[in-house]
């Protein structure tokens, strides 16, 4: 995939790179080529690639507000839901962004059996603004007549993303309000919905 990931106004070249340790072993790199050099960073271990299957980049987006886009890897992905992680460029290197109390667990979106109930993330007040929104609705069913509502809004700091605020109620079923009083539309089942997906990267 290509775009401009450090600023400098010139395409790069970005892939993850699959590299076959032993018979049933896979490691996976984060690789980018830039104008002037070539950046590298671990992204995961496979014991069974051929049953899990490997991360893969995503997307490219300007999510953050410095220039250039931050790396969108698809680490997992399930019937209903899947796993995304964060990387960008900072003083000349990739750095995965860290979620705090998550450490560098991947940001969830989809659906759950288990809970009926779903979570996304979305860039709220559009692409290079710094801020994403996560959260979802989680019935809990069957049987259960009221629903759970999350919302958290988060800001770039350097290489780590910082609660802004967070959102927590249970509803009657039928009583959800559309908006949540302080926190910007979440977009379901759009995820990174008005994060300006770079031309030619895959529109989640």
């Amino acid at each position: 995939m290509r775009g401009d990931i450090d600023g400098d106004g010139h395409e790069d070249a970005v892939a993850v790179v699959h590299r076959r340790l032993a018979k049933g072993k896979e490691r996976d790199f984060l690789v980018a080529k830039t104008r002037n050099e070539t950046l590298r960073i671990w992204v995961a271990d496979w014991a069974d690639p051929a049953l899990d299957g490997p991360p893969y980049l995503a997307a490219l987006a300007p999510i953050d507000t410095v220039a250039g886009a931050e790396l969108i890897v698809e680490n997992w992905s399930s019937a209903s839901s899947n796993g995304y992680s964060l990387y960008t460029v900072r003083d000349q290197r990739l750095a995965r962004i860290r979620i705090p109390d998550r450490n560098f667990d991947p940001l969830r979106t989809g659906g759950s059996i288990g809970s009926g109930g779903d979570n996304h993330v979305n860039c709220p007040y559009g692409s290079s603004r710094g801020v994403l929104i996560s959260g979802g609705q989680y019935f809990y069913w069957p049987g259960r007549r009221r629903v759970d509502v999350k919302r958290q809004l988060w800001r770039f700091e350097g290489t780590r993303l910082v609660l802004m605020r967070g959102f927590s109620k249970s509803y009657s079923r039928g009583l959800v309000p559309e908006r949540i009083p302080g926190f910007p539309v979440l977009k379901p089942w759009e995820e990174f919905a008005g994060c300006g997906v770079y031309p030619g990267g895959k529109r989640l």
